[in-house]
C-alpha cells in the first residue's frame, strides 16, 4: 500500500517501507516468502483486510492529525447537545447524562465495536452542568425562532392558570359530573372517590391492595395519582373491573365503606362508568394541535346524538350501549329497576340539555363558516357575507391546489397556500377558524409536563429552559450552536 509520506510502498504484513522498485512481482514475491512465508497461498481476501487494518492503524501526518482532532470534538460536542435535548424531552433530571446515559453508551459499544471505539464516548461532555448550560443555550435559541416566525404572521396566545393537580381534577369533576348528577347519582360518585382514597393514602393497604391483584396491570390502576382520570372514566370503569377484589378488601379494612358497597351501588356505578367512558372518547376528539372549533363542534354533535341513542335503548330496556352495566346486570336488563333506569334517563336528557345550552354560541359562531372545511364544494353565495365571491372562484378552479387540498387537509391548505391565492378568505379562515384554541389542551399538556419536571427532588430547579424545550415543536440549531462552543472534555 501507499506508505504515511505517499512517497514509497509499504508492506501491509510487517509495515516496512520499501523501494519502488520493490514493486516488481519477483521482488515482491520475495519479501512475502522471506519475510512472511505463513503468508503463502492465503487468498486476495486476506491482504485486503490486512491493508485496510493497516490503514486504520497507521500514524496521520501533524495537519491530518489537527484536523482530525477538531472533526472529532466537534462531533462530540455535537452529541453532547442531541443528548441535552433528549434529556430535556424526556423532563429527566440533567445528571442522568453522566450518571446512567454515557456509562450505558460506553458499556454498549465496548461489546459491539470494542474499547477503542468506546474510548471516543468518553470525550462527549455530559457533565451535570454542561447539560443545564446545552438545555439554556438550545432554549433561548427556540425562543429567537418563535419570535422570528411571531414576526412574519398572525398568531393566537393559550394563558392557563393551574395551582395543583388536585385542584385541577376537582374542577374537571365537579364541572362534567356532579353539577349535573342528580343527589343519588352524586352520592355513588362520592364513595367511590372515598374507597380510592383509602386505598391510595395509605402505604399498607396499597400493598394489601396490591396482592389482592393478580393481574400486575391492575396492581396501580386505582393508585393513580391524576384523581382527574375520574372525569374521564378509566379510574370508574377499572373500579367496576375490580368489584369482588375491593369488596374483599373493605371487608377486612373499612366496615363502614363495605356497608356502603351494595348491589344498588355497583349497578350505579357501571352506569356512571359507561357515561364518563362516553366522555372519554369525546374528549379525545377535542385534543389535539391542530385541534379547531369546526371540529370540535363536530365531536360536540355526535356526543349528544350519542346520549338520544342511549336514551332511547334505556327507554326500552335494552342495555347494549352500556356494556358495563350489562355485565353487573349479569346480561338481564330486568335486574336494574325500572327506577333506576329513570334516573339514568333523567340524567342523560339533563346532559343533552347542558351540552345544547352551554355550546350555544358555538353554532352562532360557525354557521357561516363551513365553507373553511372544503372550499372546493362550497357555494359561491357561502362568502357574499365577506364579498369574497371571487376569490373562492379562483381557489375552485386551481386543479393543483384541489390536489393539495386533498393531500394536507384545510388547515394546510390555508396555511400554505391560501395567501397567495386568496388573501382575504385566508385571512378570515386563520384567524376565525384555525387560530384560535377549542381546548385547553396545549395548558393541560404544557401543565403535565411541568408537574414532571418540578418534582420534590429538583424543587429549586429553574425550570423555564428544561419547560420550553420539553414542549415546543420548533428545532434547536444544533450545529451552528455547537460551533460556536469549544467541546471540553468529560471531568470523569
Amino acid at each position: 500500500m501507499e506508505g504515511t509520506d505517499k512517497t514509497c510502498p509499504e508492506c501491509v504484513i510487517c509495515r516496512e517501507k520499501l523501494a519502488n522498485e520493490s514493486m516488481k512481482p519477483s521482488k515482491m514475491k520475495r519479501h512475502q516468502q522471506t519475510m512472511h512465508p505463513e503468508t503463502v497461498g492465503r487468498d486476495r481476501d486476506f491482504f485486503i483486510k490486512k491493508q485496510h487494518l493497516a490503514k486504520a492503524n497507521k500514524p496521520m501526518d501533524i495537519r491530518t492529525a489537527f484536523v482530525r482532532a477538531g472533526s472529532d470534538a466537534q462531533k462530540a460536542t455535537e452529541s453532547s447537545f442531541e443528548c441535552a435535548l433528549l434529556i430535556a424531552k424526556a423532563k429527566k433530571p440533567h445528571n442522568i447524562g453522566e450518571q446512567l446515559i454515557k456509562p450505558a453508551c460506553i458499556k454498549m459499544v465496548e461489546k459491539l465495536r470494542g474499547l477503542q471505539v468506546a474510548e471516543k464516548l468518553k470525550t462527549v461532555p455530559l457533565s451535570n452542568n454542561t447539560v443545564k448550560d446545552i438545555i439554556d443555550k438550545m432554549a433561548s435559541n427556540c425562543e429567537l425562532q418563535l419570535l422570528e416566525k411571531l414576526g412574519k404572521a398572525p398568531f393566537a396566545i393559550q394563558l392557563d392558570e393551574t395551582t395543583t393537580v388536585a385542584d385541577e381534577a376537582v374542577l374537571i369533576v365537579y364541572a362534567l359530573a356532579n353539577k349535573k348528577l342528580s343527589e343519588d347519582l352524586s352520592e355513588t360518585l362520592s364513595t367511590v372517590v372515598k374507597i380510592v382514597n383509602f386505598i391510595k393514602d395509605r402505604p399498607t393497604n396499597k400493598r394489601l391492595f396490591a396482592d389482592l391483584c393478580e393481574d400486575e396491570a391492575h396492581q396501580t390502576l386505582l393508585l393513580h395519582t391524576e384523581v382527574r382520570w375520574l372525569s374521564r372514566g378509566w379510574v370508574l370503569a377499572r373500579f367496576v373491573e375490580l368489584k369482588e377484589k375491593i369488596e374483599k378488601f373493605l371487608q377486612t379494612r373499612n366496615r363502614a365503606l363495605s356497608e356502603q358497597v351494595t348491589e344498588s351501588f355497583w349497578i350505579k356505578t357501571a352506569y356512571l362508568a359507561d357515561i364518563f367512558s362516553l366522555y372519554n372518547e369525546t374528549n379525545k376528539r377535542l385534543q389535539g394541535v391542530e385541534s379547531n372549533i369546526l371540529q370540535c363542534k363536530e365531536a360536540l354533535d355526535a356526543f349528544v346524538r350519542k346520549l338520544e341513542y342511549r336514551v332511547g335503548k334505556m327507554e326500552r330496556g335494552e342495555l347494549q350501549q352500556f356494556p358495563l352495566l350489562l355485565k353487573q346486570s349479569q346480561n338481564n336488563p330486568e335486574t336494574v329497576p325500572v327506577s333506576v333506569r329513570r334516573k339514568f334517563i333523567r340524567h342523560m336528557n339533563t346532559l343533552q340539555t347542558e351540552m345544547q345550552s352551554r355550546f350555544a354560541d358555538i353554532d352562532e359562531y360557525v354557521s357561516n363558516e363551513l365553507w373553511v372545511l372544503d372550499p372546493f364544494i362550497a357555494k359561491v353565495e357561502d362568502v357574499e357575507y365577506l364579498d369574497c365571491e371571487d376569490e373562492l372562484t379562483d381557489i375552485q378552479a386551481d386543479s393543483l391546489s384541489k390536489k393539495y387540498f386533498q393531500e394536507k387537509g384545510f388547515q394546510k391548505f390555508w396555511i400554505v397556500k391560501g395567501p397567495s391565492l386568496a388573501p382575504k378568505l385566508t385571512l378570515h379562515a386563520t384567524t376565525r377558524i384555525i387560530l384560535p384554541f377549542s381546548t385547553t389542551y396545549l395548558s393541560e399538556t404544557a401543565f403535565s409536563a411541568l408537574v414532571a419536571i418540578k418534582t420534590k427532588a429538583r424543587n429549586t430547579l429553574d425550570v423555564h429552559n428544561d419547560f420550553r424545550l420539553a414542549v415546543t415543536h420548533i428545532t434547536p440549531d444544533i450545529p451552528s450552536l455547537a460551533a460556536g462552543v469549544q467541546a471540553q472534555g468529560s471531568h470523569e
